[in-house]
Order: structure tokens, then C-alpha cells, then sequence
């Protein structure tokens, strides 16, 4: 592979792509291809849960009927013999007899067969202790005939505790039977686009597919699934293509450590241009400012922020902080001001912002303002 092919595979998809930008700003007043419904609120572990239970729900106003809830059966090859009839329970939080709540719970009364399902919508989420092995205690004791699935549903990467499910305790033949591991990007975000391709209600089968979007981004760091479905052809195009694509896929986590790493190189030129007292952790950089105050910039689990510790409670300090006019401005106990900036996995923009030094600049320019409300 020499220069001209690398210089000829990207400037094919380069084309492809601004055309793509060149629809969207053509169109967008009719297609309007960047609005989801989702972006005016948060997911949460409760909002996906009732999402979920209202499409799994064959009586719900979605009109579609048992649809869904057969396409969960076939996706995840459950064999249980529960079926859409005036006995199916299909609820949010339900008590066991330990006063636990399972986020969502699938009960066919006619053949007492019945599925729990834990959700765990963030890869930080603690397990509780002996949560899964009390639900499975719970569903067992109730159904007949072993009829009965505890699902532990969870981001790709998240471990389940053994605090919470001990394996030990039951016998292999018990788990493969009993319990099911899935993840939301192999698992559920594939099953929510089948939900939108097989529904016949216009409006439904777009709010299926924002919920996909929404998902895609919070654990694939996909913005736009039009743009990736071009990549994808594209890189499938040809055997050339396909083949360029794999040896850059091998490089391309060095070039993303290289360019963290470089990040926080970044931030000790800061440091030095501004002529600040500095500290660093592994994932933290903190710069001394006074004795009031420190600035740090965090890279944890979801996001990357920075902001202020402070080691006054005094109100009047962050009162001269609000003067500064700054966008997406939060405020927490341990955090007084802050702004996060990215969230994980990390997207384009973030690795391009350290490539081109905006976020350096950004970052410099906020810890600038701050020096000049003289803040003691």
C-alpha cells in the first residue's frame, strides 16, 4: 500500500461523504435528517425500562399487537411458553418477596412462565449485592416447571458482579437453561431497528428508529447513520477497499492513545504558557491558581470535563464565576462550575480538537477568564 492508494481510498470517501453534507444542507428544511426526538431529555435506566415494557407490552397503544414481543423471542431464542392472550403481564418494577424491584418482568399467568430482566444502562452502575440470585429466586419460586429467563441486560463491557450472581450456586445445565447476558450493542440496538423495519405505523417506526439513533450514540459514539452506512459500503466496495480499511482499523487505536497522550501534553503547555503550579493524576490534571480554587480537567468513565474545585463554600465566589457569559455551565458539591465537553466512547470531534488544539484553546481561554475576575 503506498501513498497514492491511501491518497486515492480517502479522497473516494471523502466525495462520498460531502455529498452526503450537501444533501443534508439541501434538504435538511424538508428531511430535517439531524432532529431526534431523544435529545430533549436524558436516558436513563427507568425511561429505557418503560420504553422497553410498553413495546414488549402487546396491549399498548403502539397497535402493532404481539409484533415485538415475538421478535424478542426469536432475536434472543427464547423458547418459553408465553403468548399474547388476556393473561400476559407485562409491568416496570416489580416487588419480589425481598422487597427488591426487577426493572422490567414478563408474566404469562396461563403457563406461569415468566421473564425478569435486569438493566443496567451505564457501564459504572454498581450491581447490587445478591440482586440477580434474589430474582432468579423470586421467578423460580413462582413459575411452573422451570418456565421461567432472568436476563442481565447491560453496556458491552460491563462486568456482572459474582457478588450479585454466583454462578456456583447453580449447576451449568441451570444457567444455560435460566439466564441470559446481553448487551445493548450487540444485542438490543440491533433488536430495536428490527422493531422499526417490521412496524406498519409510520409514526411508531420513526420513534423506534430515533430510539436506535439515540442508542447508537450513548455506546457507539454514532452521530449519523447515514454517513456510517456510506462508510460501510464503501469499505466493502471492493477487495482493495476492504483490505486498506483492515490495516488502518490496526493502526487506528496507537493513533487514538498517541493523540490522549498528547492531550495531556497539551495541558501542560498550558501550564507553562500561563505560568501556573500544576499536578496530574492518571486520568486528572489539575492547575494550583490560588488558594481557593484549583482548575482540573477529567477524563473518567463517560466524559471528559473540566471546571473548578474550590476550597470555600463562600456563595460570593461562585457569583463572580457566573459573570463569565459560558455555554452548558453545571454545577455539582464537588464540582462548583464545570462543563462536560465529550462523552465516551469518544467521538471524531474529540480526537480532532486535540489534533487541530481547540480544545487546548478552548480549555486555555476558560482558565484565562477565570484569572481575570482576580477571584482571591
Amino acid at each position: 500500500m503506498n501513498n497514492h492508494e491511501l491518497y486515492s481510498y480517502f479522497s473516494l470517501l471523502e466525495n462520498k461523504l460531502d455529498f452526503i453534507n450537501e444533501m443534508k444542507t439541501n434538504f435538511n428544511n424538508k428531511l430535517a435528517l439531524g432532529f431526534n426526538s431523544f435529545d430533549f431529555w436524558k436516558l436513563n435506566e427507568n425511561k429505557v425500562s418503560q420504553i422497553l415494557c410498553f413495546f414488549l407490552d402487546p396491549n399498548k397503544e403502539h397497535g402493532q399487537e404481539d409484533l415485538y414481543l415475538k421478535l424478542f423471542f426469536k432475536e434472543f431464542h427464547i423458547k418459553l411458553p408465553i403468548t399474547y392472550s388476556n393473561d400476559l403481564i407485562v409491568k416496570c418494577e416489580q416487588l419480589t418477596n425481598t422487597n427488591r424491584r426487577i426493572d422490567l418482568f414478563i408474566h404469562d399467568k396461563r403457563n406461569n412462565a415468566i421473564i425478569s430482566i435486569e438493566n443496567k444502562i451505564e457501564y459504572t452502575t454498581i450491581d447490587g449485592i445478591n440482586q440477580v440470585n434474589d430474582y432468579i429466586t423470586y421467578i423460580k419460586s413462582i413459575s411452573d416447571d422451570n418456565q421461567y429467563l432472568q436476563i442481565y441486560l447491560a453496556p458491552k463491557y460491563k462486568e456482572l458482579s459474582y457478588l450479585s450472581f454466583d454462578q456456583s450456586l447453580y449447576t451449568n445445565k441451570e444457567i444455560e437453561q435460566h439466564f441470559k447476558k446481553l448487551n445493548y450493542e450487540d444485542d438490543l440496538i440491533p433488536l430495536i431497528h428490527q422493531f422499526g423495519l417490521h412496524t406498519e405505523n409510520e409514526r411508531v417506526r420513526s420513534f423506534l428508529f430515533d430510539f436506535e439513533k439515540a442508542l447508537k450514540k450513548k455506546y457507539m459514539g454514532i452521530e449519523d447513520i447515514n454517513e456510517q452506512s456510506t462508510i460501510k459500503s464503501y469499505l466493502l466496495e471492493n477487495e482493495k477497499h476492504l483490505a486498506i480499511s483492515i490495516k488502518i482499523a490496526d493502526t487506528l487505536p496507537t493513533i487514538l492513545s498517541n493523540l490522549q497522550e498528547q492531550f495531556w501534553l497539551q495541558m501542560e503547555e498550558i501550564a507553562n504558557e500561563l505560568k501556573l503550579e500544576m499536578n496530574e493524576s492518571k486520568d486528572a490534571w489539575y492547575v494550583f491558581e490560588n488558594r481557593n480554587y484549583v482548575v482540573c480537567v477529567e477524563i473518567d468513565a463517560n466524559e471528559l470535563a473540566y471546571g473548578i474545585f474550590t476550597t470555600t463554600k463562600d456563595h460570593e465566589f461562585e457569583k463572580q464565576f457566573y459573570k463569565i457569559i459560558l455555554e452548558n455551565l453545571k454545577s455539582s458539591n464537588s464540582w462548583p462550575i464545570y462543563r462536560t465537553r465529550f462523552s465516551k466512547p469518544f467521538q471524531a470531534d474529540f480526537y480532532t480538537s486535540i489534533y487541530n488544539h481547540s480544545l487546548k484553546e478552548e480549555i486555555k481561554s476558560f482558565i484565562l477568564q477565570l484569572k481575570k475576575l482576580k477571584i482571591q
